[in-house]
Parts: structure tokens; C-alpha cells; sequence
């Protein structure tokens, strides 16, 4: 169990620095930061569609949290399904900031519900924040465990609105630019057009040019796009 999860204590790539927050997302970076920082007993949701960033935020509180001496967890429940919660519950204890990234998958399951309702009403009582991610709202998402739902409800709630096509260029162009790329307008429309709008996906096309353009010592066009992605 515990090579599964993940400790990015030290992880960069993931700091609050390295994420492009448009103005209308800037305030929930500032309001975790800040909750970190005072150690408020905060219990959040943070809700947004998939690829909005959501799991970049809660991995980044965590190496904020780790830099200010706090110990740190952030569980991406995704890929530890196939375990007993149960085994996973006594290392959850000794942490202060812990992020559930994802907690919406176990919404039918009920040994996984069940471990989560314990370990929230313990850290209630012992004044440690606790963070959960999920795409939709509570009151829209359908937990079997009633209880659970509940106690997730009286969260609150931090919305992740998505980025607007002119904040994807920016970022695009931010990614590429920390990569040693130079990524006119018209080549990040083009990427967003065809790629898909996806977070996820965005990056992983600035993944692939930053090999590409090492290879072949080419700048980014148009058409060096299209061959190497094959569009």
C-alpha cells in the first residue's frame, strides 16, 4: 500500500507556481494558501469538470503544506481501488493536511464509504483539515452512504471554473515557454482546435513538441504541428 501512495512533497512540477490560475480561479489558490498557512481545521470540497486542474491544485497544497514543516498526504483514490481501505486508514492518522483527489469514484462503494465517514469524523475531532475532490457538487452526486453525503455536504465548497480558450493559449504558451518553446497564437488556436479543450490533453501535447523540437532542432509551426502529431 504505501508505494501507492503518493508523496510529492518534493515535487516541483506541482507547485502552486507552475499552475496558470485565470483571475476567476486565482482566489482558491489564495484561500488554500491561506488556510494553510493560519493551520485552519478547514474541511473543503473542490469541484470541477475533469482535466480543470483539480488534482494539481490539492498535489501542490500538499508541497506547500510540506514546506511550511506540516507533514502532507495526497491520495489520488483512482489508482488505490484495488486495496483494502481498511489497511489504508491507520497511515491516514499521522498526517495534518491530507487532499482525497477524486472521492466521487467511491460513491457505490461501500467499504471505501465507510472508511472515509470514520476517518472525516475523526479528524473532526481532532481539529486536522481534510480536502476532497469530486467533478459535480455533492447534492448532484449519488453516494450510497447517506451519512458520507452528508458529512461532505456541510464541506465548503470551492468551485474550479474552467479556463476560457483565450486563458488555454496562455497557458499553452506558458508551458512551452518554461520548456524553452516559443509558441506563437496562432500554433496554440491550432493545438486547442484540434487537440480538444482538455487540460490533460493540452499538456500532453506541449510533452510531446518539447521531445519533437529537441529531436529535430526545428521551431514550432503550423505544419511541424501537424507532422508530428500526425493531424
Amino acid at each position: 500500500m504505501q508505494q501507492q501512495v503518493f508523496d510529492l512533497s518534493t515535487d516541483a512540477e506541482v507547485s502552486f507556481e507552475t499552475f496558470f490560475a485565470s483571475p476567476a480561479q486565482q482566489w482558491i489558490i489564495d484561500s488554500l494558501q491561506t488556510a494553510i498557512y493560519q493551520k485552519q481545521s478547514d474541511f473543503l470540497t473542490l469541484t470541477g469538470s475533469s482535466g480543470s486542474g483539480k488534482s494539481h491544485i490539492l498535489k501542490a497544497s500538499c508541497l506547500y503544506a510540506h514546506q511550511l514543516g506540516m507533514t502532507s498526504l495526497y491520495l489520488p483514490i483512482k489508482k488505490l481501488m484495488d486495496f483494502d481501505p481498511n489497511a489504508l486508514l491507520p497511515q491516514l492518522e499521522s498526517f495534518y493536511w491530507v487532499c482525497v483527489d477524486d472521492i466521487d469514484v467511491i460513491k457505490a462503494d461501500a467499504a471505501w464509504q465507510s472508511m472515509f465517514f470514520y476517518l472525516y469524523n475523526l479528524r473532526k475531532e481532532e481539529g486536522k483539515p481534510l480536502i476532497f475532490s469530486l467533478q459535480q457538487p455533492v447534492h448532484h452526486t449519488e453516494f450510497t452512504l447517506l451519512d458520507l453525503k452528508s458529512r461532505l455536504a456541510a464541506c465548503l465548497n470551492l468551485h474550479l471554473p474552467a479556463l476560457s480558450d483565450d486563458d488555454k493559449i496562455h497557458l499553452l504558451q506558458l508551458r512551452a515557454k518554461q520548456r524553452g518553446m516559443r509558441l506563437t497564437d496562432q500554433c496554440a488556436t491550432f493545438i486547442i482546435q484540434r487537440s480538444g479543450r482538455d487540460l490533460n490533453a493540452l499538456m500532453t501535447v506541449v510533452d510531446q513538441l518539447d521531445v519533437a523540437t529537441l529531436a529535430a532542432g526545428r521551431k514550432i509551426t503550423i505544419p511541424f504541428i501537424k507532422a508530428q502529431l500526425g493531424w
